[in-house]
């Protein structure tokens, strides 16, 4: 943020969510319009906005299926902070249905704003120097926004001989985590090196390349032949895959993406994405992507074009904040039809 607004920008972080906080906070920050993204919904601070008529845009705003069942025993407080939201852009018309049904006025289907994400330039050219200066036989394969459990159950069910044909990124969602992975991985008796400890992927010298830092994924999928999502083979709701979309890498993801149902089943029907039924299901597909580069290639071509047709959610997001920011309240919003 103050690398590319510079001073302009105040980074700070959000009081704990208690009234006496929340109002020292909005009287010392004194913000015009305040945005919140996806799914965070914090009630004292949404009241706290209401009563001060703040507009508050809920930025690529979602709410899955199971989501939703699990906060329809907290429905009161959901409506009371749903009277907050002076616009919800949801990321898909699902999305928009259930936050209608949560109480919320205003809430427009708006796209997902990851599809008009820009990936970093002088990364990509990182991860191709990279993969350029390591040329090895082996497939690349990305592991990408693992979470607790996976990496274990996704390698013990590869076997060791997987490692033969295939060298290994390890990206897990939280890059804290890199401590228990090494140990996880030292304990498999896998060769590998970590990017905490300054290194780079090594396919010559190593097995596996665990990133455990943060920033660096254009990098990584620049580098990598195929991506395999986490967070989708436990009961962790995936992690979105649009990033290895639109970097043009063939991915498959898990069976359990709740967060993303409607986004990779229409990946899936045209081609863009890869969805495993389980551990073992995620290794017979990317056996056959990696001896199939016809395959391959035309999975990496149907992702780049589902991406390109859904751009547009950050042109509407401006102009939704920009009519918020016109406004004196949102109940103003609401009367001007917005």
């Amino acid at each position: 943020m103050r690398a590319r607004h510079g001073e302009y920008a105040r980074v700070c972080r959000l009081p704990l969510d208690l009234p006496f906080a929340v109002s020292r906070f909005l009287r010392r920050i004194r913000p015009s319009l305040a945005i919140f993204m996806e799914a965070e919904y914090w009630p004292n601070i949404f009241a706290a906005l209401r009563a001060a008529d703040i507009p508050l845009l809920q930025a690529n705003a979602r709410m899955g299926r199971e989501s939703a069942r699990r906060r329809v025993r907290f429905a009161p407080l959901m409506l009371e902070s749903a009277k907050a939201i002076s616009v919800a852009a949801a990321q898909t018309k699902a999305d928009a249905r259930r936050l209608s049904f949560f109480g919320v006025r205003r809430a427009v289907f708006a796209g997902n704003l990851k599809f008009d994400r820009i990936p970093d330039s002088p990364r990509i050219k990182i991860g191709e120097e990279g993969r350029r200066q390591n040329k090895t036989e082996k497939t690349v394969l990305l592991i990408a926004g693992s979470r607790p459990g996976e990496e274990s159950l996704l390698l013990q069910e590869f076997g060791n001989d997987f490692l033969r044909q295939f060298f290994v990124v390890i990206a897990p969602r939280h890059p804290e985590r890199g401590g228990e992975i090494a140990e996880m991985l030292s304990q498999r008796g896998i060769s590998f090196n970590r990017r905490m400890q300054n290194t780079e992927p090594n396919p010559r010298e190593t097995d596996m390349h665990l990133a455990d830092t943060l920033g660096e994924m254009d990098s990584y999928y620049a580098f990598c032949d195929i991506a395999l999502i986490g967070g989708g083979f436990l009961p962790f709701g995936g992690q979105n895959p649009i990033e290895a979309m639109s970097a043009g890498v063939a991915a498959i993801v898990g069976p359990r993406f709740d967060n993303y149902r409607a986004l990779v089943a229409e990946a899936a029907r045209c081609g863009a994405l890869q969805q495993a039924a389980d551990a073992k299901d995620a290794r017979r597909r990317i056996l056959a992507l990696a001896e199939n580069k016809d395959l391959r290639a035309r999975q990496e071509s149907a992702a780049k074009k589902l991406c390109e047709s859904h751009r547009g959610a950050l042109q509407m997001h401006k102009e939704f904040a920009a009519q918020l920011l016109s406004l004196q309240s949102p109940h103003a919003a609401k009367a001007n039809g917005v």
